[in-house]
């Protein structure tokens, strides 16, 4: 009997999974959708439940898997929990987290552009200035725009500005979403430079408007090494800073 129960139990969730409805769209190299099966991407929608959409996608010709993971929803597409990246020849570009669309957590890039390996740290919550420019300057405001204006000594990168350049060329990641759909975008980043040169606060002052280039924006500014602060009298003082990053391709 307790044989039997089990072979029951194994049978129903087998047909459960082959019941699961699954939905699968085309795409041309510029990912605009089509009506027809016609196109150079296939996407293959698993609908697990209302609120739960495994996806993966193909490139068409040989069906070779470049992304696979978990969506919260369909329309519009946003990802929410495990997404995995691969290249044409099957090989892992990026495992990435995403929660409610956004990036999170830990992610690992793998052998991408200049990047052998590296572990890229989400864990922390975007700040835009139209809505926290205020906590920004912080309780100090006016003496820290002051220092600012006033300052004797500009805060400057260990190195010159020719090291802040290469910093942020070797480190900056292009989320592999953006490379293969081929999305481009500007972000300006403000920070504090405090007195002892480290960074405080950054704040996108104006957005890529895609999620994933405002992140790594940010990202790469709280990991910027420590900087010669800037002085006024002879004494450090805090400086506020904006930094524009360009995110973009040459695709020809």
């Amino acid at each position: 009997m307790k044989l039997f129960l089990l072979l029951l139990t194994f049978t129903l969730l087998i047909n459960h999974a082959n019941g699961q409805e699954k939905l699968v769209k085309y795409y041309d190299w510029d990912w605009n959708e089509l009506s027809k099966k016609k196109g150079d991407y296939v996407r293959e929608i698993t609908i697990i439940n209302d609120s739960v959409y495994f996806i993966q996608d193909h490139i068409r010709k040989g069906m070779k898997l470049i992304m696979r993971g978990y969506f919260k929803s369909i329309n519009p597409f946003i990802e929410h929990g495990s997404i995995e990246y691969f290249d044409e020849y099957g090989n892992q570009k990026m495992e990435c987290q995403y929660n409610n669309g956004e990036p999170s957590g830990i992610w690992i890039v793998r052998n991408y552009f200049q990047i052998a390996y590296a572990e890229l740290d989400y864990n922390f919550n975007l700040v835009y200035q139209h809505n926290t420019m205020d906590s920004v300057i912080s309780v100090e405001n006016e003496s820290t725009i002051n220092k600012s204006i006033a300052s004797e000594t500009l805060p400057e990168f260990q190195g010159g500005e020719a090291a802040r350049i290469k910093y942020l060329s070797d480190n900056t990641i292009i989320p592999y979403k953006c490379f293969i759909r081929k999305l481009g975008g500007n972000v300006i980043v403000g920070f504090v430079i405090n007195k002892d040169g480290f960074i405080e606060n950054p704040v996108i002052i104006e957005s890529s408007n895609i999620i994933d280039y405002d992140k790594e924006a940010i990202r790469i500014i709280r990991d910027m090494p420590q900087w010669q602060p800037g002085t006024q009298d002879n004494k450090p003082v805090d400086v506020q800073f904006t930094v524009p990053l360009n995110f973009k391709f040459n695709f020809n």
